[in-house]
């Protein structure tokens, strides 16, 4: 009991706890409040299976996440996003959430002078990040640069 997994139900993978697993019935309760009940001979490698440490409290480039289905990447993203932190790298690509509100200090001048000293992944990720990244590349190699939005 307690064992985090990702349970596929209606063609998408939702966080899950195992609730209860007595008398052949496993009981999952899903992050979002959803409880289902199986017969456990009836549960699938396909249906279950353990979600992997990475995923349980996020991280900030998903590359690195040790599950890589749409289930744990949005995830990943919504775990950022009540924690308000809006960017998230997929290795050099920066993924963005919209807040649907001011985030304090998010733009201010001490977070455009972190990310000028940095290169990009070295601190948490940014706008600003992927910014220095152009600016740095443009100067190393004299060559035009390209940011798709």
């Amino acid at each position: 009991m307690g064992a985090r997994v990702w349970l596929r139900e209606d063609e998408q993978y939702m966080p899950s706890t195992v609730s209860s697993c007595s008398g052949g019935v496993v009981v999952f309760t899903t992050d979002y409040g959803q409880v289902y009940t199986y017969k456990q001979n009836t549960l699938t490698r396909q249906k279950v299976h353990a979600m992997h440490p990475s995923s349980i409290s996020g991280v900030e480039d998903m590359a690195s996440l040790g599950d890589l289905h749409d289930g744990a990447i949005m995830h990943n993203l919504y775990l950022r996003y009540r924690q308000k932190k809006i960017y998230t790298y997929i290795g050099s690509i920066l993924a963005a959430v919209n807040p649907y509100e001011p985030i304090p200090h998010l733009y201010d001048k001490p977070n455009v002078e972190l990310y000028s000293r940095h290169h990009l992944g070295e601190v948490a990720p940014h706008i600003f990040a992927v910014a220095n990244e152009c600016y740095r590349s443009l100067w190393k190699r004299m060559e035009n640069q390209c940011v798709l939005i």
